[in-house]
């Protein structure tokens, strides 16, 4: 659900934009999705937003000129992603050059870019410098409605078992590799159970979630050793007797992934459940993956894989939208009260 993107500047060529409604629809879509979907931009040392703010400052139309500029300082600040890339020989411009490297650091990257502003078909020519990869070129002009569909969805669900491996594939790979950072939040982690309810006994982990835990983990770190994964207690008031309990048991079972992935950081962040009105409820009630540059919900959690049969159980997974995101943080970050 988080797609990777780098843009060719010229797709904010004025001359370009003005010669094609198609063009105009299309571009306004994109920047939107970007600004609010699942969508997150490359770049390399800055080339590429320095090469589009050169093309936007030629606008002669300086209304056009703000309203573009606005928006994309906007939607780099929210998503972008900054790779490190390599020379190579080849007879392409810097900016092209940095794009067809930036791409060729993985096949998920998908370029979008105007139809040309030198002598030379820029997806042609895209297509010749990567050599055949299986990277994604799309034409501003030519979006069709399958690309449309696959830039706005926000939602996946199924009613049914589901395959891990496609479940990797969609929503969690790219989610996990081009994250610096991973806050894991399920409130129902951690459940009331009177059997868990006693000073004098150790804290057992819900079976199922420890089994999830550790695929998790271990599937993230294998993408992404140098992750940072916080994982939220949520302790209900009921519990607050063995909170200390419950903590013990989950750095005891978080240990081997410390262990066994030096590079990574796991911190556990223990906080009593305490929601003082119905929309906290609500907001706080929900499972969330958040990472820096996307949340998104689970009904399922950390609860999504069934021991049994090692299959995903029915889920329904949603893009958070900005508005709810920033009301999240702002709960995780400043509303919580931390067990101590």
């Amino acid at each position: 659900m988080l797609i990777p993107f780098v843009i060719l500047p010229n797709l904010f060529n004025e001359e370009l934009i003005n010669s094609d409604t198609q063009v105009i629809d299309n571009l306004a879509l994109f920047l939107k999705n970007v600004k609010n979907k699942g969508i997150i931009l490359f770049d390399s040392d800055n080339c590429i937003d320095t090469a589009i703010y050169n093309y936007l400052a030629e606008f002669k139309n300086q209304q056009k000129r703000k309203k573009y500029q606005e928006v994309y300082k906007f939607i780099h600040k929210l998503n972008k992603f900054n790779i490190l890339t390599e020379d190579f020989e080849n007879d392409l411009n810097p900016v092209c050059e940095k794009i067809v490297s930036i791409m060729k650091n993985s096949s998920d990257i998908t370029c979008i870019c105007g139809v040309k502003d030198c002598d030379k078909d820029c997806k042609k020519c895209l297509q010749n410098a990567l050599n055949n990869t299986d990277n994604q070129i799309l034409e501003i002009n030519n979006i069709t409605d399958d690309i449309i569909d696959r830039l706005s969805r926000t939602t996946f669900t199924s009613v049914q078992e589901y395959d891990i491996d496609k479940l990797h594939n969609i929503i969690f790979k790219n989610f996990v590799k081009y994250a610096s950072e991973i806050s894991i939040y399920d409130n129902q982690m951690i459940p009331l159970e009177k059997r868990n309810i006693n000073l004098n006994s150790k804290y057992q982990i819900n079976e199922n979630y420890e089994y999830n835990i550790e695929h998790l983990f271990r599937y993230m770190f294998s993408i992404n050793p140098n992750l940072t994964v916080n994982l939220y207690l949520i302790i209900k008031q009921e519990q607050y007797k063995i909170r200390n309990q419950i903590i013990d048991s989950f750095n005891i079972f978080l240990q081997k992934f410390r262990d066994d992935y030096s590079n990574a950081i796991i911190n556990t962040i223990p906080i009593i459940e305490v929601c003082n009105s119905e929309f906290e409820t609500k907001i706080l009630h929900q499972r969330y993956f958040i990472s820096n540059h996307i949340i998104f919900s689970c009904d399922r959690g950390l609860d999504i894989i069934n021991k049994k049969n090692n299959k995903v159980r029915d889920f329904n997974i949603a893009i958070v939208d900005k508005a709810d995101a920033k009301i999240l943080k702002y709960h995780l970050n400043n509303k919580l009260v931390i067990a101590k």
